[in-house]
C-alpha cells in the first residue's frame, strides 16, 4: 500500500469515527509539519467529553469566550455564544467574565479637503 492508498484509508476512517459522534466534532484540521490536530466541538459535546479545559476571553460579541483543551497533542475546542454563557457559568469564578470592549477607530475624512496630485502640481 503506498502513502497515497493510507491516507485515503485513515481519512475514512476518521469520517466514520466522526459520524458515530453525531455531529459533536465540527471540523478537524490536520497541521502535518507541527504533527498538530485540530477539532472544532458542539459545545455541548465539549462539555460533555471534557472536564479540565482553559477559558480565553474573545474580542467578539456573539462569541465572547472559546473553551481549549489538549490530550496526547490533540487539541479540541469550542466556541461559546453568548446566549449559551449560562451553560459554563458554573466553571468560572464568580465575576470573571465580563465582555472584552471592541476598540473602535473612527477617522472623519472631507472629500473637499483632498486634492488631486495633478493639482498639487501646479501650486
Amino acid at each position: 500500500m503506498n502513502h497515497l492508498d493510507e491516507l485515503i484509508d485513515l481519512t475514512q476512517q476518521l469520517v466514520s469515527v466522526m459520524d458515530d459522534m453525531e455531529g459533536g466534532i465540527i471540523s478537524t484540521r490536520i497541521f502535518p509539519v507541527g504533527g498538530e490536530v485540530e477539532n472544532l466541538c458542539r459545545l455541548e459535546f465539549f462539555l460533555k467529553n471534557f472536564s479540565t479545559f482553559d477559558v480565553l476571553k474573545r474580542q467578539s460579541d456573539d462569541r465572547p469566550l472559546e473553551l481549549k483543551t489538549e490530550i496526547e497533542g490533540v487539541h479540541f475546542h469550542t466556541f461559546v455564544k453568548r446566549e449559551d454563557l449560562h451553560l459554563i457559568e458554573d466553571y468560572l469564578p464568580e465575576g470573571w467574565f465580563r465582555p472584552i470592549p471592541v476598540p473602535v477607530e473612527f477617522i472623519q475624512v472631507d472629500l473637499g479637503q483632498i486634492k488631486n496630485p495633478s493639482a498639487l502640481a501646479c501650486e
